[in-house]
């Protein structure tokens, strides 16, 4: 199913709050940890180093990929507004590094396991129940929450 929308209403419906700041700190600290880095943004995942996630990830999705030199320095300059942030530990459990980025990000930034081997970090007002509350507002629908689960 594909839904149109007006541009200018997901503006007005859906401000997501850039977290430039954060996001930077996120890739910086990343660097010092035996993991790899995507940024989604847009329709662009961006990378410095390949690994077999990005590979197979060419094969199978339509976002289009960019390598560059430093992904932080590209957030630093704004060419990359961070809305997602994937971890990719290969070789190892994603579990600790979930661990350490929740504590670390506590309430900043959703942290969750995207798999085995993925930990992803999105910004909070860029999550999927921010779109389904921004489809229900914009269409008039009525939202209701029956699960008791928060909107991610």
């Amino acid at each position: 199913m594909h839904v149109l929308i007006n541009a200018e209403a997901v503006k007005r419906f859906l401000p997501i709050k850039s977290q430039k700041t954060l996001a930077f700190d996120v890739v910086k600290s990343a660097k010092d940890l035996p993991v790899k880095i995507v940024v989604l943004s847009d329709d662009y995942m961006y990378y410095s180093e390949t690994s077999d996630y990005i590979e197979n990830y060419k094969k199978v999705k339509s976002v289009q990929l960019k390598q560059v030199n430093d992904i932080a320095e590209e957030i630093n300059k704004g060419v990359v507004d961070a809305l997602k942030m994937n971890i990719i530990c290969e070789g190892v459990s994603a579990s600790d590094y979930v661990k350490y980025f929740s504590e670390r990000y506590d309430g900043r930034l959703i942290v969750n396991s995207g798999g085995l081997h993925l930990v992803e970090l999105i910004n909070p007002s860029a999550s999927k129940g921010e779109a389904v509350k921004f489809l229900s507002k914009y269409y008039k629908i009525p939202l209701k929450n029956n699960s008791g689960r928060r909107f991610n």
